[in-house]
């Protein structure tokens, strides 16, 4: 194409946005709006959490249907569609509640490098919403389940760059990322003898995009499932490791804000030296080594980690004795990351 406004007119055509709309849709959107008072804020939360947790995401994207969306009516009592579908269905429910909503085109790979791409529909690969909620601009992806957080708050990927369908529009916007989170963990061995159990207690909390994911994953898992995979998890360093007592989570979505605690005992956590004679034990940062990926030895190629990604990881050990270890802190500083590690004693 000729100029990036014909990409605009293309998909303006293809997926209108209903003006109207009817049967089992119209009567949730009416509920949504009597719930919500006139509080605008409100309606576009309930909204955005009625798509993208009610509403699976899952394309049958053949034939027509590789481009146009199907009705928000159908979707939403078929109760399941693809990216476009369930944009259009959101899109077609705020402006019903009177906010102001468009669709975007994005490119999931192709980040901000796509202003180099000359103008088509087939540059881009998924479909988002754009929405003006009390004269801020706020981005939403549909197909992302168990999103918490304020309205203004609502985690949103790092696309970069989008092309919104809006009448006249000839230029690619910038994103705005939303919420960007951390995760906070804090691990607390209680050490009485070299012989007896070592008590290990974990915390770990997750903030903004964190808690997005690990609720998204949580929905997926019982409790009994969940307790065992962070069982086995620790089980890889620390063989005869047992659970003391069940996982307890604590999810504060409207501050979006989710904590996992845990409690365990592990058998024989040190190991006898056989030529010294001393007891030793090692402790290891799982949530850093996590993040990192495996490079083979010799490659030359650049590597990606997980960003933005925000830890804080604290191991604290307690002996019945104290310590005898010096203050010790070291450091990597790059472009792309900051890396800080810091030893010190307090009391045992």
């Amino acid at each position: 194409y000729k100029h990036w406004v014909d990409v605009v007119n293309w998909a303006s055509n293809l997926n209108p946005i209903p003006s109207k709309l009817s049967g089992n849709l119209e009567t949730r959107i009416k509920e949504l709006q009597s719930s919500a008072g006139n509080d605008k804020r409100k309606f576009f939360r309930e909204a955005v959490r009625l798509v993208q947790d009610e509403i699976r995401y899952m394309g049958v994207e053949m034939g027509v249907y590789s481009h146009r969306a199907t009705h928000p009516e159908k979707v939403y009592n078929q109760r399941y569609g693809d990216c476009k579908d369930k944009s259009l269905l959101l899109a077609s429910i705020l402006r019903a509640g009177g906010i102001t909503a468009h669709l975007a085109l994005v490119n999931t790979r192709a980040g901000s490098e796509i202003i180099n791409y000359l103008p088509a529909p087939t540059v881009f690969n998924h479909v988002v919403v754009v929405a003006n909620l009390n004269g801020r601009e706020v981005w939403v992806d549909p197909t992302i389940a168990y999103q918490g957080g304020d309205a203004s708050e609502i985690a949103f990927p790092n696309y970069k760059k989008a092309l919104v369908i809006k009448s006249r529009n000839n230029k690619l916007s910038d994103t705005e990322t939303g919420m960007t989170g951390d995760v906070i963990c804090f691990e607390r061995y209680v050490v009485t003898s070299e012989k007896d159990k070592v008590k290990l207690s974990i915390e770990t909390r997750y903030s903004a995009n964190q808690a997005d994911f690990v609720r998204a994953q949580l929905a997926s898992l019982n409790h009994e499932a969940l307790c065992k995979l962070n069982l086995d998890f620790y089980a890889k360093i620390y063989p005869e490791i047992e659970m003391l007592d069940s996982l307890k989570i604590k999810d504060d979505r409207d501050k979006n804000e989710l904590t996992i605690t845990g409690s365990y005992y592990i058998t024989n956590f040190f190991q006898k030296d056989s030529v010294s004679g001393r007891y030793m034990a090692g402790f290891y940062a799982n949530y850093i080594k996590e993040q990192l990926p495996s490079i083979a030895p010799g490659r030359k190629h650049p590597i990606f980690v997980n960003y933005p990604f925000d830890l804080d990881y604290s191991i604290q050990v307690e002996l019945p004795e104290g310590w005898n270890i010096p203050k010790e802190s070291s450091s990597i500083s790059r472009d792309a990351y900051y890396f800080g590690r810091h030893v010190f004693v307090v009391g045992n």
